[in-house]
């Protein structure tokens, strides 16, 4: 996850200057060309989404037993539902054991107290009432980290391949850029750790740690013009315009196929032009590829 404090403040952000513009704008910047819709900005203060709700078994995907569930999804599973169906929110005495205070050595006098309140927690039925609504918030949840991902991508291999340029500031300020940094620094895996505070370590660059003693900056002439010709992934409204994308993807390739065997990575590169996301592109190149084998 990011830091929140600091994508929360964006106003508390070091300043664009000299023609860069700093890394945590271009993200956002970026999100918003990618996913002119469903963009919110909020993205990187997105939570994880509560994953010990269920357990698999092959392919099938159960409920687990509210006590084999951590303390702190449960709160999160009654404070969701409490948000989205207060309605359905009952609780009753909770029927698994107390855990006492801890008692030291100097309460020992003290008798115990008998008027405790009873704990309470939340009836079979709300909670899977609460269940089924943690589901559709981890949908949210994981478009959001999805898109957020996306937008790093988008920056990273940018960078990675020379077409944005990077530099580097010193968190105090009152100092000038660095020269462009080497673009190999984001020849890696992972560089989520860069994107949690937009800072890194050019003693350690490949450091997988968070933070660092220097802000990133991009190239704000550079970025404008990748924005430009980026194809948005906005997912389509209904089934209805989905099915159209997915003929119009067809369509395509039959006409590129025409001319000689077309390769993946091409048929992608055409239909990002006419903003085709690459997920529909691999299913429909899939597909395709599947008709043109000779049948046994």
């Amino acid at each position: 996850m990011s830091d929140s404090k600091f994508w929360a403040n964006e106003g508390e952000w070091f300043d664009d200057a000299y023609g860069y513009v700093f890394l945590a704008r271009a993200l956002q910047t970026a999100g918003k060309a990618l996913y002119p819709v469903e963009w919110t900005g909020r993205e990187p203060l997105t939570r994880e989404p509560l994953h010990d709700l269920w357990f698999q078994v092959g392919e099938r995907k159960l409920l687990q037993p509210r006590s084999s569930v951590s303390g702190s999804s449960v709160v999160e599973v009654r404070h969701l539902l409490s948000i989205h169906a207060p309605e359905k929110l009952e609780e009753q005495p909770s029927t698994s054991p107390d855990v006492q205070p801890l008692r030291i050595a100097r309460d020992a006098w003290k008798p115990a107290s008998g008027h405790r309140m009873p704990r309470m927690e939340l009836t079979d039925q709300s909670w899977r009432d609460g269940v089924e609504v943690a589901a559709r918030e981890n949908e949210r949840r994981q478009a959001a980290l999805d898109r957020y991902a996306t937008a790093q991508k988008f920056l990273k291999e940018a960078m990675r391949d020379g077409k944005l340029k990077f530099v580097l500031l010193p968190l105090r300020g009152g100092h000038q850029f660095s020269p462009p940094m080497p673009a190999y620094w984001w020849h890696v895996k992972d560089v989520s750790n860069r994107f949690y505070r937009c800072q890194m370590d050019p003693e350690r660059p490949d450091s997988p740690n968070v933070g660092g003693d220097r802000w990133i900056f991009v190239d704000g002439e550079e970025l404008n013009a990748l924005l430009k010709v980026a194809a948005p992934l906005t997912r389509p409204k209904d089934s209805e315009e989905a099915g159209a994308i997915f003929e119009k993807a067809r369509t395509i390739y039959d006409e590129l196929r025409r001319d000689g065997p077309l390769s993946r990575a091409s048929f992608e590169k055409a239909c990002r032009k006419l903003s085709i996301p690459s997920t529909v592109s691999r299913a429909v190149y899939s597909e395709k590829l599947s008709e043109h084998r000779p049948s046994k």
